[in-house]
């Protein structure tokens, strides 16, 4: 089962956009080395922050980010992403993530968060919603509204204890249940 948000200290705030992109976590770490590569390429054209040590105050940080670039480790497995999906989602950002086989289950691209394939198609992401602040405001209601719904510790854990208890086989974190 997939990690979660937890609401209460995972929300927008209203606070000044002071980077394009934003990046919480590391990129010295052994599968890091193509995450590295691409937020050097990032910072090469536009604000890019980034930050190891935010957990206390990731609403914060991702409240002054117009974008959230995540990229998991250099291996895509079903259903596989970091805590950074939820807690991005959680937090009210635009989440400008890699695609992983199975993201489709759990948000809409364009609706909930962009992801992306190539470099290229990175690139014109980062452009377009760099330009369309309309469009990057839907994306972040969506995505919060739908963590706080489908994505949150307490949803897991009711999952957990029905699945335990035999009244579901389901897992209730898709977008389709």
């Amino acid at each position: 089962m997939p990690q979660a948000c937890t609401p209460a200290f995972m929300h927008r705030l209203p606070l000044v956009e002071q980077f394009d992109i934003g990046f919480a976590g590391n990129t010295d770490r052994g599968g890091h080395k193509k995450r590295s590569a691409m937020l050097d390429k990032l910072s090469a054209g536009y604000t890019v922050s980034i930050r190891n040590n935010v957990r206390n105050n990731i609403s914060n940080f991702y409240s002054k980010c117009r974008l959230v670039f995540g990229m998991n480790f250099e291996y895509n497995r079903f259903l596989y992403t970091s805590n950074r999906f939820f807690v991005a989602i959680g937090c009210g950002a635009q989440y400008l993530c890699e695609w992983f086989p199975g993201i489709e289950l759990l948000v809409e691209n364009h609706k909930h968060v962009v992801w992306f394939k190539t470099e290229e198609e990175l690139f014109q992401r980062v452009d377009q919603y760099l330009r369309d602040s309309k469009a990057r405001n839907i994306i972040r209601s969506n995505a919060e509204q739908l963590a706080h719904q489908k994505h949150t510790y307490r949803m897991r854990i009711q999952n957990m204890m029905d699945i335990i208890e035999g009244r579901t086989e389901k897992f209730y974190g898709f977008i389709e249940n």
